[in-house]
């Protein structure tokens, strides 16, 4: 009876543990990489949401330059690293635009989701 694994089941035990995670790797990031954008559309829908009840107090809506400055003038609570700015303000429209650097979202006042690409 022998008690120890030999360097042949050993090695196969790596192959097939190296198999799985060549499979499983791609899935993991294409999930995570939906859950980011799905993060970063609720932020934005968030930011709309909050256009609309500042344009309903004071008849216009608001611009806002950076995160800080987004979450201070909507009443916000939002924390991310994505780059967050609301711009082409008048008292009837505005654009609110998030951006990590590689991918780009934006949403106007009249659409119910956010978009793939950025303000014009």
């Amino acid at each position: 009876m022998r008690n120890c694994f030999t360097i042949l089941e050993l090695l196969i035990v790596v192959v097939i543990m190296t198999v799985l995670f060549t499979l499983a790797f791609p899935a993991y990031r294409a999930a995570q990489k939906r859950a980011q954008i799905r993060r970063v559309e609720n932020m934005l829908l968030q930011v709309r949401s909050q256009e609309q009840v500042h344009r309903q107090e004071n008849y216009a809506y608001i611009s806002c330059s950076d995160l800080n400055d987004c979450n201070s003038k909507l009443n916000l609570e939002i924390a991310t690293d994505w780059h967050l700015s609301v711009s082409s303000v008048t008292p009837h429209t505005f654009c609110a635009q998030a951006t990590d650097g590689t991918n780009t979202f934006s949403i106007r006042q009249d659409e119910i989701e956010p978009v793939s690409g950025g303000c014009p």
